[in-house]
């Protein structure tokens, strides 16, 4: 029977997702058995990576730089970024080798069922440096979907949604004069 030190190494290995309790006790009793060439040196990385695992300061995905190595790369096309909701679906293409543009990581997903809006991401940051490196005029962001966006101004300034159909209303509304418009404002506080 398990004492409570190992119950405590079974209960932290399965909060790790993708493993479950019978998963974590496997691999727990694995460690425990080869100390020397698995748990040991488990541990020292661990606490290693710990200690060096930054987030890339450009993209979000984590390295041991303050830039990581894709960014750093000048064979990637910088005028091509893919948005990924997480670092995992980062990795996931980077293992596809087939793709060779940069990066966005959001570190979530809109919800608005959850009130997360697009403004409460890191979603914009990636299409406002795109925006004023090409000086482009516009940039756009959407969600997987597409029933959200966010909209970059030629300066790199967020433009949310909301303000963008208020300002759509307003210039319309000089063309069709006497017309009614209705916009739904609700989260950039206008």
């Amino acid at each position: 029977m398990e004492n409570d030190e190992i119950n405590n190494l079974i209960n932290l290995m399965a909060k790790i997702p993708g493993l479950g309790p019978r998963s974590a006790r496997r691999g727990v009793l694995s460690l425990i058995k080869n100390p020397d060439k698995l748990m040991l040196p488990l541990a020292n990385k661990l606490i290693e990576a710990a200690k060096n695992i930054k987030t890339c300061q450009i993209c979000g995905n984590l390295d041991t730089t303050e830039t990581c190595k894709i960014c750093l790369d000048d064979s990637r096309d910088k005028n091509i970024i893919c948005v990924v909701e997480d670092i995992s679906d980062l990795w996931a293409l980077e293992r596809t080798s087939s793709y060779k543009g940069l990066y966005h990581v959001l570190g979530g997903v809109l919800s608005a069922i959850d009130g997360v809006n697009p403004e409460d991401l890191n979603m914009l940051n990636a299409i406002s440096k795109a925006v004023k490196d090409n000086n482009a005029d516009i940039g756009f962001g959407f969600d997987g979907d597409g029933d959200r966006v966010g909209i970059i101004d030629n300066k790199g300034n967020e433009i949310f949604s909301d303000k963008i159909g208020l300002l759509i209303a307003r210039n319309l509304s000089f063309i069709y004069k006497n017309s009614k418009f209705v916009v739904d404002i609700k989260s950039t506080g206008l």
